[in-house]
């Protein structure tokens, strides 16, 4: 019997009978000799196979990514960016930016005009997409096996098909009226209707884009016969980018941002990354409490939580950008005005809003609809990779490369329209990225391995993993817990909350003035979250998201 007074604000995988999780969070797994998490079962078993075949973390991790490019249509695909933190064995760990930029062309103008007319799945917010170049980048500086023996498990599943889990059937539902705004996108996945559960989905367009990658060891997405076939498609529906973008496109190398939090480093992919809001979250939350990191069992450590994190979002709206066009994002972690942030911070009460300490927030051109991807894997040797890759929106633009298989992300509606904003959308640049890989690192070694899915609400979940950790959780207690999210795009500030919360957490953050409104027991803007623990005895415990189809292979 439904409940009259449950307020479900993104009811999606309702609409489905049975397509939520109704069970416990489940157990850990654990492992010792490698370890792949991702929000898909083949993608895990494909990672884990390719350990158990001698390759490592960053082999595994591509394997895995390519998997989930035809399991996870809606989230990732070619057509869509990635951003790694890769720490090989013994070594310093590296931010590597798989994201690209707007076209050359590109005029603000007509971007806004398209914006108005088209909305933020439009041509206009393609950038070139970057995640199959990281690939290529990653395997070339660490990986250990070629690149069309680790697509070869993803082939095979496009090929031959696999079979639509529940949570897949409900996000094909929920995404039916884009994907039938065109030919090939109905083609491929609404011949005979929204798949049925269980059903075999074969994508025998998408094999062939693969197979081609395979061959050309990535080189035909950006020059080449499927680079040809993206700036059609692009040029037909009115878009920025051309064959030249492609072209020229080039995966970065950075070094993460880190911070010291207790005992652990937590590293984060710097700008257009928006992970400098966790770092910044956490030393805010730290500062008020005289702590490394906030008792979620506490009502005054979450609360103090819930604001570290709406301040530093707003903060990211009016820093986080492109870098090379601002470094403004570096006065975030600088000591003095940590401490002066945190000041402003009431232990006691919720504020009605938070503007940016630094600069002006810009609201970006998106809303807070959003699908990501997110996968963890470690190896024996010691290597660890957190990678998140998206098409930004499901199934991003919507816009097909016909023959191909896939659709172009819209990432660019995170460019800002604002006048003069740090993430103004203009030609060759980036816009601010939510993707935010994440990990820990204590003794010099890795700790924890994570990320999450969730645009808006990334930090947050990533936040409250550390906090749980921190209180003693293992890795599946902590990734099924129940959450919170705060929505920075709200015209008047909400805190949601899933119903496994307390009731009386609920009521004493309502009394702390806190716009609580309650959500399902599992919800999907929380965030699919994967997580691994890497114990002092070389144990590797894993855990995987009951949000969606979370799985956890182990060796």
């Amino acid at each position: 019997m439904s409940d009259p007074d449950l307020v479900l604000e993104w009811p999606w995988l309702d609409r489905v009978p049975g397509s939520t999780v109704s069970h416990l969070g489940g157990r850990a797994v654990v492992g010792g000799r490698g370890m792949v998490v991702a929000p898909q079962p083949l993608a895990s078993e494909a990672g884990v196979a390719v350990l158990r075949a001698g390759g490592n973390a960053v082999d595994a991790a591509v394997a895995a990514s390519a998997v989930l490019m035809v399991t996870a249509p809606m989230q990732c695909g070619p057509g869509g960016d990635a951003i790694w933190l890769v720490r090989p064995a013994g070594g310093p760990a590296f931010a590597v930016n798989g994201t690209g930029r707007s076209g050359r062309r590109l005029e603000t103008e007509r971007a806004r005009a398209a914006a108005a007319r088209d909305g933020d799945r439009g041509a206009w917010t393609i950038t070139v997409p970057g995640a199959v170049a990281s690939w290529v980048a990653v395997l070339e500086r660490f990986g250990t096996m070629p690149l069309d023996s680790l697509l070869a498990p993803a082939i095979e599943a496009a090929e031959d098909g696999f079979f639509v889990s529940r949570y897949l059937h409900a996000a094909l539902t929920a995404a039916e009226p884009v994907l039938r705004r065109s030919p090939p996108a109905s083609e491929w996945f609404l011949s005979a209707g929204v798949p049925a559960v269980h059903a075999r989905l074969r994508q025998p367009a998408l094999a062939r884009c693969l197979r081609l990658l395979a061959a050309s060891n990535g080189e035909a997405l950006y020059r080449g016969e499927i680079a040809a076939a993206v700036a059609s498609s692009i040029a037909g529906a009115g878009g920025f980018v051309d064959e030249e973008d492609l072209a020229d496109h080039a995966t970065q190398w950075d070094e993460p941002l880190a911070v010291t939090v207790g005992d652990l480093e937590l590293l984060q992919a710097p700008p257009n990354s928006q992970g400098i809001v966790l770092l910044e979250a956490l030393r805010l939350s730290s500062e008020v409490l005289g702590k490394p990191f906030p008792d979620l069992r506490r009502v005054g450590d979450f609360h103090v939580l819930i604001e570290s994190l709406r301040a530093s979002l707003a903060d990211r709206d009016a820093v986080v950008g492109d870098p090379e066009h601002s470094r403004l994002f570096e006065t975030l972690l600088d000591d003095a005005y940590l401490s002066s942030r945190a000041a402003s911070i009431d232990p006691d009460r919720a504020r009605r809003c938070w503007p940016a300490g630094i600069g002006e927030a810009a609201a970006s051109a998106a809303t807070r609809d959003g699908d990501t991807a997110n996968l963890v894997t470690v190896d024996e040797n010691g290597t660890a990779v957190s990678l998140t890759q998206s098409l930004y929106y499901d199934f991003g633009s919507g816009i097909p490369v016909a023959d191909w298989g896939f659709v172009l992300h819209n990432r660019g509606a995170c460019f800002s329209f604002a006048p003069d904003p740090v993430n103004a959308i203009g030609p060759r640049r980036r816009p601010l990225h939510t993707l935010m890989p994440g990990m820990a690192v204590a003794g010099g070694r890795p700790r924890y391995v994570f990320g999450c899915m969730g645009g808006h609400g990334q930090a947050q979940t990533q936040a409250q993993l550390l906090a749980r950790l921190a209180a003693g959780d293992d890795a599946q207690e902590v990734v099924a817990a129940p959450r919170f999210f705060v929505d920075p795009e709200a015209s008047e500030p909400v805190l949601y909350l899933e119903r496994r919360i307390p009731g009386a957490v609920q009521q004493a953050l309502a009394g702390r003035e806190h716009p609580v409104r309650v959500l399902g027991d599992w919800e999907e803007i929380m965030g699919h979250a994967q997580l691994i623990e890497i114990q002092p005895s070389g144990a590797f415990v894993g855990g995987g998201d009951p949000r969606t189809d979370g799985h956890v292979a182990a060796w």
